[in-house]
């Protein structure tokens, strides 16, 4: 009768809440959580599981004020309460990034916990770091608002220690779960990529905000121009400082050299990667960006700054170049040399697109989500 018994519950489907970025086909809002929960959704959790979701994507950027924030907030909290309820899942995901949004998942993880339910939560920013540390009140409040979660997940060694030392969790309860995004059909991509003696394209993917070093990038073509290098560059996103961008490229006479692509759907962006070059990614801060291995599966070679978990993954003139942020003499050199040396370009991308085949496989990394989520959920 034991074995009955354990063999029905082994049957029974978890129920799993996510609440992640999930905005419906007409929104213009794209990320990188919102490509990392398409991917979960598309290939995860195929068998063994009853899901919900509910969207926590931002209706626009920059943000609205903050009273139309905290309107959305309390719409997604009653729906979140509702689903606890009547759903009643075994355990909770949570993706966030920072700032409003980790203290709304925070107080979310609460109420799960004070239900009985179990939460797994998952920051993909790495801006909270610094947030945790310069801002007393979110700091005490992210601490209390997470100290009852069941599992962390994180993206690599500088999160692990975050939620380690200043989070408290306990080591057992912290998983790192690597960047899913290297998909088939990204990894074909670079398998059959032939890179140029020439460095023409190059690309740069996010949002078009301060913080992702995008003046500095377009001052420094403003230099590489003057020096008689010719190129292209292409600015795939949007944000709230890209009218000052374009002001910015005509004032620099880059009319012809800066090309503003706006966002790009899949198709698109992997239409890019085939043909691009050069990736650049000038951050002042990050977690760890798809972008990045979006890139690195295509074997195109990639310039960072040293933020966040990518010095974890990016080792210098290895499979990348690192760099200082908001550095224009670095970021400069960096795109110098790998114009001029092509050995060394020809090295980085190989090894980059080795690396993440070998660490970013969707397959891999969401099996392994997977794994997680049901020896939580048990």
């Amino acid at each position: 009768m034991r074995f009955i018994i354990q063999s029905e519950m082994e049957k029974k489907e978890i129920k799993l809440l996510i609440v992640g970025s999930f905005p419906k086909d007409s929104s213009k809002i794209i990320g990188g959580i919102k490509t990392s929960c398409d991917l979960l959704i598309a290939q995860g959790f195929k068998k063994g599981f009853s899901l919900s979701t509910i969207d926590s994507t931002q209706i626009s950027n920059p943000p609205p004020n903050i009273f139309i924030r905290f309107y959305y907030a309390g719409i997604r909290l009653i729906i979140y309460f509702y689903k606890l309820i009547l759903f009643r899942p075994d355990c909770v995901l949570l993706f966030f990034s920072d700032g409003a949004s980790a203290f709304e998942k925070g107080l979310m993880n609460l109420a799960a916990s004070l239900l009985k339910i179990k939460t797994i939560v998952f920051p993909r920013a790495g801006k909270l770091i610094s947030q945790y540390h310069n801002k007393f009140f979110f700091r005490k409040s992210i601490r209390m608002l997470f100290s009852t979660a069941n599992i962390f997940l994180s993206q690599g060694k500088e999160m692990s220690l975050f939620a380690k030392n200043d989070l408290k969790f306990e080591s057992n309860m912290i998983h790192e779960i690597f960047n899913w995004t290297a998909t088939n059909e990204l990894l074909e991509i670079g398998k059959t990529k032939i890179l140029q003696k020439k460095v023409y394209k190059i690309i740069f993917v996010g949002w078009v905000e301060s913080y992702k070093g995008i003046q500095e990038l377009i001052e420094v073509s403003g230099q590489l121009k003057t020096d008689g290098y010719e190129f292209k560059l292409l600015i795939a996103g949007d944000g709230s400082i890209k009218r000052d961008m374009q002001d910015l490229t005509f004032n620099l006479n880059l009319r012809s050299e800066v090309l503003f692509l706006g966002w790009l759907n899949k198709d698109e962006l992997y239409s890019q990667l085939k043909s691009v070059d050069l990736f650049v990614l000038p951050s002042w801060s990050e977690g760890f960006p798809n972008s990045i291995v979006e890139a690195m599966s295509s074997k195109v070679p990639i310039i960072s700054t040293n933020v966040g978990t990518i010095p974890g993954h990016i080792k210098n003139q290895e499979n990348g170049l690192l760099i200082n942020k908001r550095n224009q003499n670095e970021l400069k050199q960096a795109i110098e040399l790998l114009i001029n040396n092509y050995s060394l370009r020809h090295k980085i991308a190989k090894n980059g697109y080795d690396y993440a085949r070998r660490h970013f496989s969707t397959k891999e990394n969401l099996d392994r989500l997977e794994k997680i989520i049901i020896n939580t959920c048990k």
